[in-house]
């Protein structure tokens, strides 16, 4: 029997309270599908909030304020006891991105894909972007450069080749106008749709977003790291969607391996299951996290896997 590996991306905004705890939603994490989900990764963005001592810095980001516990019904606990997050979320590799501070402000990330993808002819790609910056974040930029929050030109590229002729190409979309506050956007561009003769094969997918206009440097260095300030929607034009939520995640949750420079250790953080973990049909994730900063935590928690559709 024929299986085709469909990716899926399934995500949830938690707000962990001061020194409590918090069970994300199950349900949001359920294989709602008739098909087995190959588990790949967990993973963690988000904006640290400072407390007291010791976590009164930056250092760590999110993960090393909180305990976390994850299982899966009908299973035991993945992790038998309540662990920091920091040690639970420590990714095995990393894709290291080229950061130069005194140039350079760009947002580029890497979206891990576990194999290629294939879009067929006549197929394309539908491309989504929020700006999900906090205004409050932009203090300083505010009252340095005039009032005026960060801009964003959002772009992406796919990169892969033609099936048959096995030619490189690339499916890409820009938005050339300025991103600011409010709903999704979508891409209006016909550079990803695969209007060609054969079936366009993607072997790396890039989502950038950068400033549209000089000086906001040091405004967007400080949250190169933590990749939370946009969130992307990417699906298929047709057969089951990669991100089937209604919502863009956020661009932490979707790149977790990509790391840029990041003194404080913010970045987002991610937990690879073992090999051969299924949630089939019906079955759940659960997630319970303890905060243990005594400061209330933001966090955006995304599940990837594939769905093994036959």
């Amino acid at each position: 029997m024929y299986v085709e590996l469909v990716p899926r991306w399934l995500w949830q905004e938690v707000a962990i309270p001061q020194s409590g705890e918090v069970i994300v939603d199950p349900s949001n994490f359920a294989n709602t599908t008739p098909y087995p989900m190959r588990l790949h990764w967990l993973s963690i963005c988000g904006k640290a909030a400072v407390s007291g001592a010791p976590y009164d810095e930056l250092s760590g980001g999110v993960t090393r304020r909180f305990n976390v516990e994850v299982g899966i019904t009908g299973y035991s606990d993945v992790n038998l006891v309540p662990m920091v997050g920091s040690a639970f979320f420590c990714a095995r590799r990393v894709i290291q991105k080229d950061y130069n501070g005194a140039g350079s402000a760009a947002h580029s990330a890497n979206v891990f894909i576990p194999r290629a993808l294939r879009i067929p002819k006549d197929g394309g790609l539908v491309v989504e972007i929020q700006n999900i910056s906090n205004p409050d974040d932009y203090t300083v930029a505010k009252s340095v450069y005039g009032g005026y929050l960060p801009i964003f030109q959002p772009s992406i590229v796919a990169q892969g080749y033609h099936d048959e002729s096995k030619i490189p190409g690339f499916l890409a979309g820009r938005i050339p106008e300025t991103l600011l506050g409010g709903g999704p956007q979508r891409f209006n561009c016909s550079d990803l749709l695969n209007q060609g003769r054969e079936d366009f094969i993607i072997t790396s997918v890039n989502v950038d977003s950068t400033t549209a206009t000089p000086g906001y440097l040091d405004v967007q260095a400080e949250e190169v790291p933590t990749l939370n300030k946009t969130a992307w929607r990417i699906n298929p034009v047709t057969g089951i969607q990669w991100m089937p939520q209604p919502d863009p995640i956020p661009t932490g949750c979707i790149a977790p391996f990509t790391r840029t420079y990041d003194a404080n250790d913010e970045g987002p953080k991610v937990y690879e299951f073992p090999k051969n973990v299924v949630l089939t049909p019906r079955q759940r994730l659960g997630v319970k996290f303890t905060d243990q900063s005594s400061s209330a935590q933001t966090i955006y928690v995304c599940l990837h896997g594939e769905l093994e559709v036959r």
